[in-house]
């Protein structure tokens, strides 16, 4: 059974990705883009200094909603009318740039409605509602405990840590957290599950009966995925913990592969854009690594945990290089550190929503603060982030067989043969051709970078790279060299610039008014 499951699975990733690969919409928006709409809310979302965004579904669809700020707060089951105008997400515009659109998509929502005016008519009924209700106030009401028991970065984290919120935590704090290989602790997990499985359990013992205390277990977990928003990586690991509970009660064998291919499965018949989710990718490649050969290193490295996160590392590794351009050789550090102090966090945090007492909160600030001082040494490290050229598809692709072939060198003839094999394939596949060939040719390669309402050249030509302008934005909150540049640059395979050049000072060329002194020192 568990065959022919992987099998299907398989085929409908492929038949999900042709689809796509020809221009095949599996859902889209084809209504009024203007005019007059009627709507319900269902969640909110992000509140700015001018504008809040809502989650509103309008003719059974989903969709972000931007309104004005105004007196009026929208609330859970609000029945609104309003005048708006429908528009896609932004689509990626550049080699390596962000496609809002298919991030959108991912989520099961078809676009965003920009609000100019609206009222609300009514309030929705029905048992769904009052669900969703329930948990709105739920995340709220754990939102509101650890902002008024807690420090506020603290609190902040927390509620990262144990239902995925993250809207709170600071760009500083964030950024050290990617930087430190540890974004994953902010995204619930199957360790997130394991705890909270382990806490249910102690809790059960008083229940005489264990089937139902199994039942109250299964039903704990749906909550709580609910809570965290159904994100990817929260329902793989959700339907997985459920089918080895079930497995339990049924009496019934529990295979890893079934379920990981029951819980693909129920992703993308509910959506088939959630196989473009890049928490899905990571959330199934670092189990299915943890899975492989976890088993493998146990035997050659002491400590379990080091075991794991090599483990967890070794599938994620080029899909965080195709996707970021960077790489990490400090992971190990940084995750043993993080996973130390993460544990009783967890375990503590969950346990004072409940037991609200000063000395928990008190335990809670110190080992938040610091986990927060682990983090932000651990990414000060040299070469804890590294950036790294784009990987092709190919070299992916190979490198996934690598791995295998690594794992079954024993069951291989010639394994060592066919790993040199695909090393020089990896390697030959990552050459700069158009570099090469522009070098070897004597052509010219001139490229446009589209950075919105400014310029940014990219001229290669004799072995030599050159910028002219970088492109600029009036938000000084967005880094257009971070965002746009850098991205490009790593996706056309150019690591160091020979020349940057800057045609006049204004900020749609280099990024910021540059004043007269500077001008004179440049």
């Amino acid at each position: 059974m568990k065959r022919y499951l992987c099998i299907l699975t398989i085929g409908v990733i492929i038949i999900i990705l042709g689809l796509f690969k020809f221009g095949i919409a599996f859902f889209e928006y084809k209504e009024n883009d203007e005019g007059v709409f009627y709507g319900v809310v269902e969640d909110n979302l992000k509140e700015t200094k001018y504008m809040k965004s809502y989650l509103a579904s309008v003719n059974k669809k989903r969709f972000i909603i931007y309104i004005k700020k105004s007196k009026t707060d929208l609330n859970i089951g609000d029945i609104i009318k309003f005048q708006g105008k429908f528009s896609k997400g932004e689509v990626q515009r550049n080699y390596g740039g962000f496609d809002y659109d298919l991030y959108l998509k991912t989520k099961k929502i078809y676009g965003i409605f920009k609000v100019e005016n609206f009222e609300v008519i009514g309030k929705e009924k029905g048992i769904l509602f009052e669900w969703k209700k329930l948990i709105y106030n739920t995340k709220n009401f754990i939102i509101k405990v650890f902002k008024e028991n807690l420090k506020e970065e603290n609190s902040a984290l927390l509620t990262g840590i144990l239902i995925g919120y993250v809207s709170d935590i600071s760009d500083d704090t964030m950024n050290d957290f990617r930087d430190s290989s540890l974004t994953h602790i902010l995204a619930i997990s199957g360790a997130n599950f394991v705890l909270i499985i382990k806490i249910l359990s102690i809790a059960n013992k008083r229940i005489k009966h264990k089937k139902l205390g199994q039942v109250i277990t299964i039903l704990c977990i749906f909550f709580f995925m609910e809570l965290t928003g159904n994100t990817a990586s929260v329902v793989r690991a959700g339907v997985m913990s459920i089918l080895l509970i079930l497995s339990k009660l049924l009496h019934r064998k529990y295979d890893f592969w079934t379920s990981l291919a029951f819980s693909t499965l129920i992703q993308l018949t509910y959506n088939p854009y959630s196989i473009f989710d890049l928490g899905l990718i990571l959330s199934y490649g670092g189990v299915i690594g943890l899975v492989l050969f976890n088993d493998i290193l146990q035997t050659k490295l002491r400590f379990s945990v080091v075991s794991g996160t090599v483990s967890a590392n070794i599938l994620i590794v080029p899909i965080l290089m195709y996707n970021f351009n960077t790489i990490s050789l400090t992971f190990v550090i940084s995750n043993v550190l993080a996973e130390i102090l993460l544990a009783p966090i967890t375990i503590v945090g969950l346990l004072s929503i409940v037991i609200r007492l000063k000395f928990v909160f008190i335990f809670l600030d110190v080992m938040l603060g610091l986990l927060r001082k682990v983090v932000g040494i651990c990414a000060q490290i040299p070469f804890s982030k590294i950036y790294v050229t784009t990987p092709s598809i190919l070299s992916v692709i190979f490198y996934f067989i690598l791995m295998f072939l690594i794992l079954k060198k024993f069951k291989i003839k010639n394994y060592k043969r066919k790993i040199a094999i695909i090393l020089i394939i990896i390697i030959v596949a990552n050459f700069n051709y158009p570099m090469i060939d522009a070098k070897v040719n004597k052509k010219l390669l001139i490229n446009m970078v589209d950075v919105g309402q400014g310029d940014c050249t990219l001229i290669r030509t004799a072995g030599k790279t050159i910028l002219i302008d970088g492109g600029g934005s009036s938000d000084s909150n967005y880094d257009i060299g971070e965002k746009i540049d850098i991205p490009y640059l790593l996706d056309r395979k150019v690591k160091q610039l020979d020349y940057v050049m800057i045609s006049h000072f204004d900020t749609d060329h280099v990024g910021r008014n540059i004043d007269n002194n500077e001008r004179a020192d440049s």
